[in-house]
């Protein structure tokens, strides 16, 4: 019996001795307890640190974005600076900063040259904004705004005019009317009344045409407003009254000239009175070949060569062996010079027979280079330039203004030469289709920025002689003409009635080479294809026949087939003239946006 209960003592008392050691507050459990809670009380630490974290960051970005807009806002309430010319430097002072609902620290506007050398006006910002940081002290931040604009260029028109009236070469009609053969698109103005409606028709817009006049629309044939622009929905945009276009662009014609990458002069031989070299002439021919181009220089000499006006068999040896020029050396024998009828002077008649090649020889040039190149400005001082070929890359081919030169028959006898561009083949952008179309997006450029005319030459790939071998020109270039016209070579041509004299007076410059009198009463060449913009003082005849000077049909010249190269509003040629009202105000389109 005694044996039992002792066993059943030490159970008893294991078991007490468990039950006190779980209520003891320095035991395993309490330790355990407060590991937990610490543990817990750490996470809870960490998440209310993380949340605050992630607060403080968002007022953060949202004081960022904040920043932002109060630096846009500070542009928009200062954009009166850009519009107005005037730049400004503007640093707020801090009670102004207190006082101001919008944030902005800093506003500053001023004008710089792009890289196309188009003058870039841009406005720049500074705003602010706080938000709290752990400490609750408030934490600034800042953001920064830019806008850039950029003056309209020319490249912004299919077709612009100073005046509606004819120019670039002889017996020129009356005013120019829109007619029944004209199909435009782009945008198209004019400082001059433009009369709509002729003999053939009225002219059609495209939808998106931009159609507007310095003056007045005038309506003849027929012709009125609503047929002619539509109404409603359907109307195009036109516009009378509108600011005169500053013309001619003289300050575009400088800038060109000052960031020329190369210069090829064309005076260097006119000297003074005695020299033998009075009268020599210089012609250039630049011609592009995909990824280069080449520049010829060959002198020539201008018609009449002697005081009698005879050219004989000896003469003409005379100068082939002292000029070998390959150009107006070849015109035929006659007693008609300046001041007789209708032949007026060398502004009227550009006197050359541009067909011919250019010398064989290759010690007859004065200049021969191959130049490999994607963009470059081109100027050609004091002379006349042929252009063709296939183009990649970006140029601008200008001339300088009209060049004084002696007479070769008479030290005492000035004429003017006018420094044309004379188009002698297709001029078009490597990417472009084979219709002559340019393709969307191209980045191709070719400006021509003649200081006198833009001439279709009278040349076998452009038509020559009823478009006996070829027929048709394309053209893929902006095209400023700024004295006077583009305009076709129709006074030599190789019509029966009118190549060379009409009863007592020069309508057609017969003498050069054998470019007339074959074809009859036509002297049809196709179509002037053109994708790009015609920029001119006057408005130069692409063709003419009936009711004009020239009584034949279908006539001399071509028919037009004009479309606007919209990728020129992207960015337009190198150094292309910027435009300007007569006021002297600026006709901005944005350039950029975004932080600087």
């Amino acid at each position: 019996m005694s044996i039992k209960i002792k066993l059943f003592n030490h159970q008893s008392n294991l078991q007490n001795n468990k039950i006190d050691n779980f209520l003891n507050p320095k035991g395993s459990v309490l330790i355990t307890s407060v590991i937990f809670i610490t543990i817990v009380m750490a996470l809870t630490l960490g998440y209310y640190r993380t949340v605050m974290g992630e607060r403080i960051n968002y007022l953060s970005r949202l004081a960022k974005i904040q920043a932002h807009y109060n630096a846009e806002n500070g542009l928009g309430k200062n954009y009166g600076y850009i519009a107005s010319g005037t730049f400004v430097d503007t640093v707020f002072g801090s009670s102004e900063i207190k006082e101001m609902s919008g944030g902005v620290l800093k506003v500053n506007f001023f004008d710089t040259t792009a890289t196309n050398l188009r003058t870039n006006f841009i406005g720049n910002a500074i705003g602010y904004a706080t938000y709290p940081g752990f400490d609750g002290k408030p934490i600034q931040v800042t953001d920064t705004a830019q806008i850039a604009y950029q003056p309209v260029g020319f490249e912004e028109y299919m077709y612009f005019s100073d005046r509606e009236l004819p120019g670039g070469g002889p017996w020129l009609g009356a005013t120019v009317k829109f007619g029944g053969t004209d199909d435009l698109e782009g945008k198209i103005f004019s400082n001059d009344v433009i009369q709509i409606g002729a003999g053939n028709g009225c002219p059609t817009f495209d939808e998106n045409a931009e159609v507007g006049t310095a003056k007045v629309f005038n309506y003849n044939n027929g012709c009125n407003e609503s047929g002619v622009f539509g109404s409603g929905d359907n109307e195009i945009t036109h516009r009378d009254s509108m600011p005169e276009i500053e013309w001619p662009p003289f300050v575009g014609q400088d800038r060109v000239k000052s960031h020329a990458t190369h210069t090829f002069t064309a005076n260097q031989f006119i000297l003074a009175p005695g020299s033998t070299d009075r009268d020599k002439l210089v012609m250039t021919d630049i011609q592009f070949f995909d990824d280069y181009y080449v520049v010829k220089q060959w002198k020539y000499v201008q018609p009449p060569y002697t005081s009698a006006f005879i050219f004989n068999a000896a003469d003409r040896d005379s100068l082939k062996k002292d000029y070998p020029l390959k150009y107006a050396q070849m015109y035929n024998p006659n007693a008609y010079g300046p001041n007789v009828g209708g032949y007026d002077s060398y502004r009227d008649w550009p006197l050359f027979d541009v067909d011919n090649q250019a010398p064989a020889n290759f010690l007859d040039y004065v200049t021969y280079q191959q130049i490999f190149s994607n963009e470059d400005v081109i100027w050609i001082e004091g002379g006349q330039v042929r252009v063709s070929g296939t183009v990649r890359g970006r140029f601008t081919i200008a001339t300088s203004g009209p060049q004084l030169y002696r007479m070769h028959f008479d030290n005492a006898t000035i004429d003017t030469l006018f420094t044309n561009i004379w188009l002698t083949d297709d001029l078009v952008y490597a990417d472009s289709q084979t219709s002559g179309a340019v393709t969307e997006g191209s980045t191709n450029r070719m400006g021509l920025l003649s200081g006198a005319n833009i001439i279709i030459a009278n040349t076998f790939p452009n038509g020559k002689k009823n478009s006996a071998i070829a027929s048709n020109i394309k053209i893929n270039a902006a095209m400023i003409a700024m004295d006077e016209s583009f305009v076709v070579q129709y006074w030599q041509n190789s019509t029966a009635g009118y190549y060379f004299l009409d009863g007592q007076f020069i309508k057609g410059d017969g003498r050069g080479g054998s470019a007339f009198n074959n074809t009859g009463t036509n002297d049809y060449r196709g179509n002037i294809i053109i994708y790009g913009s015609v920029i001119q003082s006057k408005r130069g005849y692409v063709k003419r026949n009936q009711t004009g000077p020239y009584n034949i049909m279908s006539g001399i010249g071509y028919d037009k087939d004009y479309n606007y190269d919209y990728n020129l509003r992207d960015y337009p040629p190198p150094s292309w003239p910027e435009m300007r009202t007569n006021d002297g105000s600026v006709n901005l389109t944005l350039a950029s946006y975004g932080v600087n």
